[in-house]
């Protein structure tokens, strides 16, 4: 369980959370400003009516902001009128007609199902329950009864008095592992009677092994790095408090799958923060050095992750009290001055198909990635055979990771999205045909070598496109290798494409970016001050176009995409695509 007295003297006096603890004031003396922000009915609506998710999550999650500072305040000072301001948030909180977001609730439904517990229910029940056991001698009594109602008539009694399991509970994603750990650790708090708690405590296990089943024996996060920090995180949490309620004897992180799970940061970690972001991830993050912390002192592992800083209060949109007081309880004692080194050459996520190769100097990092696995995964985007380059620091061909959020972004137009469909990236458009959505819908991996200087990674990616696109077979070929000085690399892709009918044979190559190309004859440039890559094709075969598309990435900020095509058509049955990247150091 959490120490009030460790969180108040880090807080108070540790200089690590300086930034931190400047932002919990300033959230503290807006809020006696401005009060708190109201969730109406208007904003509630908007969802059921529009699909906009945005407006009243940006109300939800503010208020939780407001609590998280106002709840860190009262811990760290004796003054009592931060207490007040505190319990006058809690109760505005268990007034709120539903803690489940609008998207998340039955289809159709201008209210909330009695049965319907979200992710965010259950973190706001763990968020209130632990903050009245930290402050309950700060608290009155009056707002500890009304948390300990709140908590048990929307989510112990949702959960519990039936024994039909609610659908997140049998997931093999991140949700499984959210609820179940937000509601474990809730319970763990809260509950008093023995035998009870062991009953609930054994269901949310039970979740906690089928979210376990999502993963492979190599650790790998098919929904990507930042629903990694996400799911396993709270995995981890809930472990934790279990193994202290227990004394040890029930240890949920004693498996090697647990150990090879946490290296998943550093497997996908291309350098600086940046990260191969496949799925709904962002290809930059800085992850919780609480929980960082936490498993490099049980595992020894996350040494090149660590960022250098701990996460301010508004570095997480959803202000998640559980990331938030774990980040100044296990966050080490001695930062690092500098991220520090982590291994070159192949990393091989086999039960997913991802491959990332990291070459290079201490000064200066290169890496090529590319999967393949099936289109049905969580999270999913259409992406087999996709790619990325990393050079300078940033990823050049990239993956633009997560979108707004909508309805149609978990909806039927989910792939009509350009962040989910294969038209957002570097894949080939077949006779008009982008890849399809659907576990079936799937790559071959033929053959993965690791040399001195690179790696060869083969796939067939004939499956992952509809039976439409006439395809008599797709082998895609990537060689990745060091040129003649340590901060260049070439990648050549050979894509050996068979249709069935010689009628139809339209290929058009994409290749997407966020870095605006420079288009030669035959040559086409990416480059900034740290990095320049080139794209070298035959003009002779292929048209070459570029598109600018402006969209909204996943915080709702303008995100420019330059989409790079090369088309021919030229009636061939069965052909060879060759292009030769140049990757060179600036």
């Amino acid at each position: 369980m959490m120490k009030a007295e460790l969180i108040r003297e880090r807080l108070v006096n540790d200089i690590k959370f300086a930034h931190l603890r400047e932002e919990v004031l300033k959230t503290t003396e807006r809020y006696v400003l401005e009060g708190m922000p109201k969730l109406t009915y208007s904003l509630f609506r908007l969802f059921e009516n529009s699909g906009e998710r945005e407006q009243y999550q940006r109300v939800y999650f503010g208020r939780r902001g407001i609590l998280s500072a106002l709840a860190l305040t009262s811990l760290a000072s004796d003054n009592p009128v931060h207490c007040e301001a505190l319990q006058d948030v809690i109760w505005d909180i268990c007034n709120e007609y539903t803690w489940c977001l609008p998207a998340h609730l039955p289809a159709g439904s201008s209210v909330s199902s009695p049965l319907t517990v979200d992710l965010f229910a259950a973190e706001t029940a763990h968020t209130l329950a632990e903050i009245v056991i930290l402050l309950q001698d700060k608290l009155s009594s009056d707002i500890q009864l009304r948390v300990r109602m709140e908590v048990e008539r929307r989510v112990f009694e949702p959960v519990f008095s039936s024994d039909k399991l609610l659908h997140w509970e049998t997931a093999e994603h991140n949700w499984a592992a959210v609820c179940g750990g937000t509601i474990g650790m809730a319970a763990l708090l809260l509950v008093k009677d023995d035998d009870r708690l062991a009953k609930m405590i054994q269901r949310m296990k039970a979740a906690m092994n089928c979210f376990l089943s999502g993963y492979g024996e190599d650790g790998g996060c098919a929904e990507g790095i930042g629903y990694w920090e996400y799911g396993f995180g709270y995995f981890v949490y809930f472990a934790d408090m279990l193994s202290e309620y227990s004394r040890g004897l029930d240890d949920l992180l004693d498996l090697d799958k647990i150990r090879a799970i946490a290296t998943f940061p550093e497997a996908v970690h291309l350098s600086g923060g940046v990260f191969a972001n496949y799925s709904d991830s962002p290809e930059r993050m800085a992850i919780q050095t609480g929980l960082l912390g936490y498993l490099g002192k049980r595992f020894g592992e996350c040494t090149s992750v660590m960022s250098q800083s701990v996460p301010g209060l508004h570095d997480d949109p959803c202000y998640r009290w559980a990331h938030l007081i774990r980040n100044i309880a296990w966050t080490e004692t001695r930062m690092p001055a500098e991220s520090a080194p982590f291994s070159t050459g192949l990393t091989q996520l086999n039960t997913l198909g991802w491959y990332i190769d990291r070459r290079g100097t201490d000064s200066y990092t290169t890496a090529f990635s590319t999967k393949a696995g099936h289109n049905g995964e969580p999270h999913n985007h259409n992406d087999l055979g996709h790619f990325i380059i990393h050079g300078g620091g940033m990823n050049i061909l990239c993956d633009l990771g997560s979108g707004f959020y909508t309805r149609d972004y978990f909806g039927e137009g989910r792939y009509s999205i350009l962040n989910n469909s294969s038209a957002g990236h570097s894949v080939p458009v077949l006779n008009g045909f982008y890849q399809a959505a659907g576990k079936q819908f799937c790559a071959k991996v033929i053959d993965v070598q690791e040399t001195e200087r690179g790696s060869t990674i083969e796939l067939d990616l004939t499956h992952a496109y509809p039976l439409e696109a006439e395809l008599g077979g797709f082998i895609r070929r990537f060689m990745w290798e060091c040129g003649e000085c340590p901060d260049a690399f070439v990648l050549n892709i050979e894509d050996r494409i068979d249709f069935v009918n010689t009628n139809a044979t339209e290929v058009e190559e994409r290749f997407i970016s966020r870095i605006c190309p420079e288009i030669t004859q035959g040559t086409i440039i990416w480059a900034d001050s740290r990095v320049h890559l080139s794209l070298h094709y035959d003009p002779v075969r292929f048209q070459t176009k570029m598109e600018i598309i402006q969209q909204q990435d996943h915080a709702g900020k303008r995100d420019i995409v330059y989409m790079t095509k090369l088309s021919r058509n030229n009636n061939d049955k069965e052909s060879i695509e060759l292009f030769r990247f140049d990757l060179q150091s600036m």
